[in-house]
């Protein structure tokens, strides 16, 4: 099976940067019924650093058939 280098983390395996997955990357709180209410979880950064990427699983190639 053919491999190549993850384009999220160039092989790395992690830590990434991600979109924040409890806003989708807007920043605000998507529960919360205030307007322009901050996301708990990246603090309306919209993004989030994970130890290990999630395009990988950490080993730094992904399958070529998967893309």
């Amino acid at each position: 099976m053919d491999t190549k280098i993850c384009e999220i983390c160039a092989g790395s395996g992690g830590p990434v940067e991600v979109e924040c997955p409890d806003c989708e990357g807007t920043g605000f709180d998507p529960i919360e019924d205030k307007p322009f209410a901050q996301c708990h979880g990246c603090y309306g950064e919209e993004i989030i650093e994970v130890e290990v990427c999630p395009n990988c699983c950490g080993t730094g190639r992904v399958n070529v058939d998967d893309y």
